[in-house]
């Protein structure tokens, strides 16, 4: 995917919280698109932890944005750029590493 590229983002404890929030509700048999609100460009993410990232330049550039409406009766979501700047100081202060894909 091209560096262009513009997606949404939410980390992960924020997403169990979410579903057991819908699960202790009692909400069942029922889908829910699940993401942070907004979009982010991906080179901004790349840019915000600092790091080098190789990417063909052939990649296609995504935009992927999901309707979180039904969810947000629910619950409130953070904006991707927000989960994307927490993530990014978190990365800053030592707390997260990146690793590649498929290492331990």
């Amino acid at each position: 995917m091209a560096k262009t590229s513009q997606l949404q983002y939410l980390d992960t404890d924020t997403t169990a919280h979410i579903v057991m929030s819908i699960a202790d509700r009692g909400l069942s048999n029922d889908v829910f698109n699940l993401s942070g609100c907004g979009v982010v460009c991906l080179q901004d993410v790349i840019d915000d932890l600092d790091t080098i990232v190789t990417v063909d330049q052939a990649a296609p550039e995504v935009r992927a944005e999901i309707s979180i409406t039904k969810i947000s009766e629910y619950c409130d979501l953070s904006q991707s750029s927000e989960v994307v700047r927490l993530f990014a100081d978190r990365f800053a202060d030592g707390e997260l590493k990146l690793r590649s894909c498929g290492s331990a």
